[in-house]
């Protein structure tokens, strides 16, 4: 892997700093730098994971990606740093799919275990603790804040654990459940399938494109209900042209086509 090549894409990293504090800066760096988006599912592009075809597409060309690709990438720069990473499978609490379409990532951190994740479309802030090296897949009182919500690793039922985060009203609801087992890469295969070709797949229902910048989330989308935009600290969309579409994504996201 050319690290150089990653660092610069990721806008430089520290790395004379200890291990908890260089995960959540490669994580905060990650969700700002490398886009979230789904534009290959429309283009009829197959998704892959190998290591060489995700730094070509993620680093080399400018490109984001969806949960497998991103977090296969971090993946892939953890190991080579050193650390000790597995694939957790995970499933999204508003995703109707009948697989674990969402990949996460377990980190071992000076003994402890942490959840880190650069592929779900929000950021959820610093690599949250699982647990003591004891218990390396339990609930913690850990609290991390991101984009305006607290976000906390619970336990949702007797085999998962859920990422909540705290609603309007001072609930916690979960956003996704993990299992416990450590997964294979190649195990996400049929899922990834499923979210590039099923039309109840919220990915082939409307393309996406996000990131976080120090102003805030921006955002672009496009579905039957048309082409819109959300900038850096604003609520709400704004309905463009597929011309301004083109040049939002290629002046927020550096994507350009053809």
């Amino acid at each position: 892997m050319d690290l150089n090549a990653l660092f610069d894409r990721l806008g430089g990293i520290e790395l004379d700093q200890a291990p908890l504090a260089l995960v959540s800066q490669l994580q905060q760096r990650f969700v700002e730098h490398i886009a979230f988006e789904n534009l290959d599912i429309h283009r009829g592009v197959a998704l892959q994971f190998d290591s060489e075809h995700l730094f070509n597409k993620l680093v080399r060309q400018g490109r984001g990606g969806v949960c497998f690709e991103n977090n296969s990438l971090m993946y892939d720069l953890l190991t080579e740093l050193g650390f000790q990473v597995e694939f957790l499978a995970a499933k999204m609490c508003s995703d109707s799919s009948p697989h674990y379409s969402h990949m996460a990532l377990r980190v071992q951190i000076d003994g402890d275990s942490y959840l880190v994740d650069v592929g779900n479309g929000l950021d959820f802030g610093k690599p949250l603790r699982f647990a003591t090296k004891q218990a390396p897949f339990n609930a913690s009182t850990d609290i991390s804040q991101a984009e305006g919500q607290q976000y906390r690793l619970m336990r949702h039922d007797g085999r998962h654990l859920g990422l909540y985060f705290r609603s309007a009203d001072g609930d916690w609801q979960p956003r996704y459940l993990v299992l416990p087992e450590a997964v294979s890469r190649d195990s996400f295969a049929v899922a990834s399938h499923y979210i590039q070709t099923s039309p109840e797949s919220h990915f082939t229902q409307s393309k996406v494109v996000t990131r976080l910048s120090p102003q805030g989330r921006v955002t672009l989308t496009h579905n039957q209900e048309g082409y819109r935009y959300r900038a850096a600290g604003v609520d709400d969309f704004t309905e463009i042209s597929e011309a301004e579409f083109e040049q939002q994504l290629r002046q927020q996201f550096g994507i350009q086509f053809g």
